[in-house]
């Protein structure tokens, strides 16, 4: 029994060297506490029984997790039950913590705003397409207005009308006839005429082929919304009129 009192003491001793455990006798103590060796909680310490009536009085901080060491580290690795992805809360940043925004920013255009037609690069416009039905046969010095799809030109000024759906500029025009007698080849006179007041002049063609075209890629007839125009055409006085005339024109706008 002495042996193992010893045996029991050195043991207890390393304990106390490390904890600071205190070698105390109680009485009395409860005999079945110390017939399974049962630790006792006192005011400020717990004792926990070694042989008998003796044992270690413990600080109860020893217990407490405010004593442990919280320095220390994991690898992620060694984790276990961590989600593979995580979702965001909800939340918010000012522009100044998001990279390269601000500069982002500065160079857009503000909205709300409106540009002309001169100031926007490759702009393409829109095409107005004016045909008429056969002229059986054709009158020396008349003046003629083309321009109402399907029907044949008329001597009546406004009569042919075909409206601008968008403002924008007139900048070329082509006409295209076609005889089924070509005729002579005096010059014959094709113009846009605009609100039945403007005449601009397309072209003087004197030609023989029963394939005219009359064209011009330099205007700059500024026209809006609700602006009517005609092909106007001043018959020259021809040794060998053409017969059978169609005419087609497109109108380029933008």
């Amino acid at each position: 029994m002495k042996t193992i009192l010893i045996i029991l003491l050195m043991l207890c001793g390393r304990a106390d060297a490390q904890y600071n455990w205190t070698w105390i006798k109680t009485s009395p103590i409860d005999s079945t506490r110390l017939e399974f060796m049962q630790a006792q909680v006192l005011d400020d310490s717990i004792f926990i029984p070694i042989f008998g009536r003796y044992g270690y009085k413990v600080p109860k901080t020893v217990f407490q997790p405010s004593t442990w060491s919280t320095s220390h580290t994991h690898s992620y690795a060694s984790l276990t039950g961590i989600p593979s992805t995580f979702t965001a809360s909800v939340h918010s940043h000012p522009i100044s913590e998001i990279t390269n925004l601000q500069g982002s920013l500065d160079g857009k255009s503000a909205t709300g705003h409106t540009h002309t037609i001169a100031e926007i690069t490759n702009y393409a416009g829109y095409v107005m397409n004016i045909s008429a039905a056969n002229v059986a046969t054709t009158t020396d010095a008349q003046t003629i207005y083309i321009g109402l799809a399907g029907n044949a030109p008329s001597t009546s000024d406004g009569s042919q009308r075909v409206y601008v759906p968008k403002s924008g500029t007139i900048k070329a025009v082509y006409v295209y006839a076609n005889s089924g007698t070509a005729g002579t080849n005096e010059a014959w006179v094709l113009s846009i005429r605009k609100n039945s007041t403007t005449d601009t002049q397309i072209q003087s063609l004197a030609s023989n082929s029963a394939n005219r075209v009359w064209s011009n890629t330099g205007l700059s007839i500024a026209v809006v919304a609700g602006d009517y125009i005609e092909i106007k055409s001043v018959n020259p006085t021809w040794s060998n009129n053409p017969a059978n005339v169609r005419f087609n024109a497109s109108i380029y706008i933008e």
